[in-house]
């Protein structure tokens, strides 16, 4: 007998980050009149995703909305699926954070929808054989992958569409087929496409079609509200199709005759998460791993490198239980998707906030009974080069090799990463202690991308010393350069000495610029002072995190320059960071180095300056 199971699901994950005021502006264009007309067609079931902060919002602000999406479960007329608590992509976090975030959104389902998720979404439906372990352990039973992973693993036509089974250490997982493409077309209007899918796909009664749609996004999405939108589109599967039978994924289960196919998933290619997130996949993307992103985005492997760092830190911390669940949920609220995929100005505001909960995480995972600043050296970005971290009371510094550079820079009181700024267009990186060189003919010598070597590590004194060589070129020919940097860490400033020395030919005249980039939030949440009267010191005051930037130099006249940057990208005019370049007409000659001192002191407004905005 022909026939074909429709099943239709809906995926709601609003940015954590969103204002109650954007929230509510959300629920009423497009999360109310999706759910009214859900009511209204009890025949057509419905599988829901819902992230955890948002199922939190609506039990504060819109307890109807909980008690009508109960009664529609009692009814079986829609099925709530599990997984992440803060929309994360799973493959990417350690499994014990994984099992963490899964337990977190399925006891938050059973306690306001009153029923156990059986299923769990993936975001992006990226896909790692690890899963497998991490979804069964939690209770899960099913999951919903690409169809286009299906077609590679080679199943024919007949049974595209029918769910398949996979294992890994006894653990079995069944996998339903998504066809992502279909959705994409619904709600652009295109229902012909529609037409033509559920044709090809009529045949044996187990024959099924999967489309979820995506609310994801705070735009308005016509499709919802609209009678041309889904109340036409689910008149449509009500009575277009003859034969046809739309189920959720439970009810499938159940009624299946077929015996699954059992297959082996690869992981998901980084073609094809290019593809789901939204960016063009680089030469080779086919051949490569979904996790590739985070080599050819530095600011997302950035994050990653921080998550990473912080989950050991509270992993290891003992005793206080509520301490550690709040450790866990601010780590957890730092691993959302959207801070992690390059995504524009969104994951710009997701990776900060991102930042700002990893931060938060380390600091509660601290006992301060027993803690002391500590300068140490560990391959923090996880790419087999150690880097140089400085962790005090007050302030985080992470130095990197590659350049001498700072590449983290944290505030604990108040979370915040000031080195978070994006990348630009010019050759040098948005970092903190830039070096760069200039002659009367432009830039050049390139030590921020030369590996500096050690010179000295004083855990004690809490001092680091880098050096590296470099060419200058110039009108007397090309010479070269040693640089050396010295940082003396303190609790409330950071010192850095520079040294200079030209080790062979002719002598060198130009310009020595130190660049460092401030991410204060907004181009008006950072006032700069600097007074040319008083050429040695500089201040940048940051708003909202109550700080001054007393900065500090010793050798002779430095105009500094102040820069609020701005992308040249389709974001243009956009905020990017506080620039500081401090420039020095300097001389250098065999045998006599240059030699600089530059400090940054960190000191708290007070209320009455904070509030005066002075």
């Amino acid at each position: 007998m022909e026939g074909l199971r429709f099943l239709l699901g809906v995926i709601i994950s609003p940015p954590s980050e969103t204002s109650d005021t954007e929230l509510e502006t959300f629920y009423h264009q497009s999360l109310k009149p999706l759910l009214s007309l859900t009511f209204r067609f009890p025949d057509v079931p419905l599988t829901l995703y819902i992230s955890g902060p948002f199922l939190e919002w609506l039990e504060t602000h819109h307890t109807e909305f909980i008690t009508a999406l109960a009664e529609m479960i009692r009814r079986k007329q829609v099925e709530v699926l599990g997984g992440g608590f803060y929309s994360p992509l799973l493959p990417l976090l350690p499994p014990s954070d994984r099992i963490g975030q899964i337990e977190e959104l399925t006891t938050t389902v059973r306690r306001l929808l009153g029923r156990r998720p059986r299923g769990g979404w993936l975001h992006n439906t990226v896909w790692d054989p690890s899963l497998v372990l991490s979804l069964t352990g939690c209770g899960l039973e099913y999951t919903f992958l690409d169809e286009e992973d299906f077609v590679r693993l080679g199943v024919s036509s007949t049974k595209i569409g029918i769910p398949c089974v996979t294992e890994n250490q006894g653990r079995i997982l069944t996998c339903f087929p998504v066809k992502s493409t279909l959705a994409e077309q619904i709600m652009k209007g295109n229902l012909a496409a529609l037409d033509l899918t559920i044709r090809q796909r009529f045949g044996h009664d187990d024959s099924l079609l999967s489309v979820f749609f995506s609310l994801s996004s705070l735009q308005e999405v016509p499709f919802f509200h609209e009678a041309s939108g889904f109340e036409n589109f689910l008149n449509i599967l009500r009575s277009g199709y003859p034969g046809m039978l739309c189920v959720n994924p439970s009810s499938y289960l159940k009624r299946a005759t077929v015996m699954y196919d059992r297959v082996f998933f690869a992981s998901t290619d980084y073609a094809t998460l290019c593809r789901h997130v939204g960016i063009s996949p680089p030469a080779y993307a086919e051949r490569q791993s979904w996790k590739q992103f985070l080599t050819d985005f530095d600011d997302s492997n950035r994050l990653y490198s921080k998550m990473v760092h912080t989950h050991l830190l509270v992993s290891s911390l003992r005793g206080d239980k509520y301490k550690k669940k709040a450790a866990l949920e601010e780590l957890w609220r730092g691993q959302s998707l959207r801070a992690y995929i390059p995504d524009g100005r969104l994951a710009r505001t997701c990776r900060q906030k991102a930042f700002q909960s990893l931060i938060s995480a380390e600091v509660l995972a601290r006992d301060k009974t027993i803690f002391l600043s500590s300068l140490t050296s560990l391959d923090f970005n996880l790419d087999g080069l150690k880097e140089f971290l400085f962790q005090g009371t007050r302030y985080n510094l992470f130095i990197n090799p590659v350049g001498g550079v700072a590449f983290e820079w944290d505030w604990l009181e108040r979370p915040w990463n000031w080195a978070d700024a994006d990348h630009l267009t010019h050759r040098s990186p948005a970092k903190v202690f830039v070096d760069r060189f200039f002659h009367e003919n432009g830039e050049t010598g390139e030590f921020w991308s030369k590996e500096f070597r050690l010179v000295d590590l004083n855990r004690e004194q809490r001092l680091l010393t880098l050096a590296a060589v470099s060419t200058l070129s110039g009108p007397l020919g090309t010479v070269h350069v040693r640089i050396k940097k010295s940082f003396k860490f303190e609790e409330n400033s950071v010192e850095l000495t520079i040294e200079l020395e030209l080790l062979s030919g002719p002598e060198w005249s130009g310009w020595y610029e130190q660049d460092s980039y401030l991410y204060c939030g907004q181009a008006d949440s950072g006032l700069f002072r600097y007074d040319p009267q008083v050429p040695g010191e500089a201040q940048l005051i940051d708003l909202p995190r109550g700080l001054n930037f007393n900065w500090t130099w010793e050798a002779g006249e430095a105009p500094l320059l102040e820069i609020v940057n701005h992308t040249s990208s389709a974001l243009a005019g956009d905020y990017v960071a506080h620039r500081f370049a401090p420039r020095w007409k300097i001389n250098l000659v065999v045998g006599t180095p240059w030699i600089n001192r530059v400090t940054w002191n960190l000191l708290e407004r007070s209320g009455d300056e904070f509030f005066a905005g002075n």
